[in-house]
């Protein structure tokens, strides 16, 4: 199907692919199965079918967290953040999904490499400022409760939520005194 302003619709591609991607996972493993999909990304990507570039992109995340595979989970992530020319709407997209995942983290050494996968993709994009906020704070609470009082309060130190038109007046309050607290604490003595 094609649109109006000349843009394809792969929708149709989409679903029948996802058959196949799924026997694909069964027999040939999941990185092969996201090849398949990237190739889909891309057609998606180059020809303005945002809507399904999004559905390919959380599948493909969804994918990873329904096997248990961490690794290729931020691996996927990376790629989708890393591909030209990439949607805001799929980054924002595939960042909201990622986010629910870090409570269901085996370990905590997993849930720090998913918090820095996720920080990665926010940097330096407005549109993900508040959930770049929110990972820094959860990485910040993470290093503070291992007893690393200097890390917690450099991840959070440079974060300027005041400035973040995307974060509550409570939540841009909350991060402040965070940050204030987290100063008063890293210059008492040893």
């Amino acid at each position: 199907m094609e649109f109006e302003s000349g843009k394809k619709d792969y929708h149709e591609e989409y679903e029948a692919l996802k058959a196949e991607v799924m026997v694909a996972v069964a027999s040939k493993g999941l990185q092969e199965a996201q090849l398949m999909l990237l190739g889909l990304e891309k057609k998606c990507r180059t020809n303005g079918d945002n809507t399904t570039l999004k559905e390919v992109c959380l599948f493909m995340v969804q994918l990873c967290r329904e096997k248990i595979d961490w690794e290729q989970l931020n691996s996927t992530l990376s790629i989708i953040n890393k591909r030209r020319n990439q949607s805001t709407m799929v980054l924002g997209a595939v960042v909201t999904e990622g986010m629910t995942y870090i409570d269901q983290t085996p370990n905590q050494a997993t849930k720090v490499e998913l918090i820095k996968t996720l920080k990665d993709i926010c940097k330096g994009k407005m549109y993900l400022e508040a959930e770049d906020a929110r990972l820094h704070l959860m990485l910040a609470h993470i290093y503070e409760k291992d007893g690393d009082i200097g890390a917690a309060c450099d991840m959070i130190q440079d974060v300027h939520v005041e400035t973040y038109g995307s974060l509550t007046k409570k939540e841009k309050a909350e991060y402040i005194l965070e940050q204030v607290q987290c100063s008063s604490r890293s210059d008492l003595p040893l």
